[in-house]
């Protein structure tokens, strides 16, 4: 069985789909971005490693998210990884969206 095909299994496990139900039920928005939770949410594992992916003890190691936010920001961690001047870039580019557009 490969990683991922692992990885699809326990995500249909009743161990994950008990936890995934609880932390909506107790976080109810995006984490992100903090808009009401969506049908077709993400819980996002926030450590990535993969001899980490089953372990599920550490509450704190995930986030709620809806499914836009949740490609995003795995978009936006790939290039962080390599580029961490990638979160100034963005903050810029929304300031200038912000002025130009007269944003209050």
């Amino acid at each position: 069985m490969t990683s991922q095909q692992k990885k699809t299994k326990f995500r249909q496990s009743y161990k994950w789909k008990r936890l995934r139900n609880r932390l909506k039920e107790e976080r109810v928005y995006d984490e992100l971005t903090g808009e009401v939770l969506q049908p077709g949410w993400s819980l996002h594992h926030i450590d990535m490693n993969e001899s980490h992916y089953f372990n599920i003890t550490n509450e704190d190691n995930f986030m709620c998210l809806n499914r836009q936010t949740h490609e995003f920001l795995h978009w936006l961690l790939r290039h962080y990884k390599n580029n961490p001047e990638i979160l100034d870039n963005l903050r810029d580019i929304c300031e200038k969206h912000k002025d130009v557009n007269n944003y209050d």
